[in-house]
Parts: structure tokens; C-alpha cells; sequence
């Protein structure tokens, strides 16, 4: 019998497993820096307009690399990795 196979969580992307909150706080934080950064960057270049597209952005870009690092230097100790 072939043992049971977890699901991937939303849309089978991997992200029903719950973070920890200072996962989230990083994530966060980030998130804000992105949005300051990104908006002064655009707004500087080319007005209001790609201010805002600039600010969305790279906190979107800030977030991904953060928690990356994040959940790469800090792993969840609950799962198992050794398994294929």
C-alpha cells in the first residue's frame, strides 16, 4: 500500500503550511522597506504613476528574496528533509 501523499496546500504551490510569526514580521518589514525604496526610486525617474508601479514592485521582489533567506536560514524543524 502506497503511503498517503500530503497535499500542497493553494493551488499546489506549497503554501498551506503555516509560517512562523517571525517569518512574518520579516516579510513584513521588507515589504515596507520595498514600498519606501521602490516609490522613491519611481518617483524620482518618472512621476506619481511609475512611482506606485515601482513601490508595488519591489515589495513584491523584497518579500520573495526575504522569505527565501528567511526560511532557508531558519528551517522549519517539523519537516523532513531527508525524504524523497
Amino acid at each position: 500500500m502506497e503511503p498517503q501523499r500530503k497535499p500542497k496546500g493553494i493551488l499546489g504551490f506549497g503554501l498551506g503550511r503555516p509560517r512562523r510569526p517571525l517569518v512574518w514580521v520579516a516579510i513584513g518589514l521588507a515589504i515596507v522597506a520595498g514600498l519606501k525604496y521602490g516609490y522613491d526610486f519611481g518617483h524620482q525617474i518618472g512621476g506619481v504613476l511609475l512611482g506606485v508601479v515601482a513601490a508595488v514592485n519591489a515589495a513584491l521582489f523584497c518579500s520573495i528574496l526575504v522569505g527565501s533567506v528567511v526560511e532557508r536560514v531558519f528551517p522549519d524543524r517539523t519537516v523532513d528533509r531527508t525524504q524523497k
